[in-house]
């Protein structure tokens, strides 16, 4: 079983995906990283890059929401490391340390959404 976070992210970096994903996996030091396509995701693509025991997805939020933060963050955690995963300082040191605006959201996509900011 995954568990996983939702993040919404910007950066002044670029306003595309491609720029945005060349300085999301540079800021998390994930060298190899792939552009995918695929129907399910807002634009229609998506990025993947993993590290042991993490998964991490970048794409475009829907259309019109959240647009102070128009890229999508999913990272998903194997069992065995979701015990030793602190998201707030993991954001706080990969992300917002390399200038990312960031945002968890809770119930992403469903009723009762709530964003938190990380600073």
């Amino acid at each position: 079983m995954k568990n996983s976070y939702n993040l919404v992210v910007a950066n002044d970096m670029g306003s595309d995906l491609a720029s945005i994903a060349k300085a999301f996996y540079a800021a998390i030091g994930i060298d190899d990283f792939t552009e995918r396509e695929s129907g399910n995701y807002p634009g229609g693509r998506y990025f993947r890059g993993r590290a042991p025991n993490i998964t991490f997805l970048l794409m475009e939020t829907e259309h019109g929401t959240h647009t102070d933060r128009p890229f999508w963050a999913r990272i998903e955690l194997q069992d065995e490391f979701q015990g030793e995963f602190d998201l707030d300082q993991w954001v706080r040191q990969k992300l917002v340390a390399n200038g990312f605006q960031v945002a968890q959201m809770i119930n992403f996509h469903r009723h009762g959404e709530e964003r938190r900011e990380i600073a």
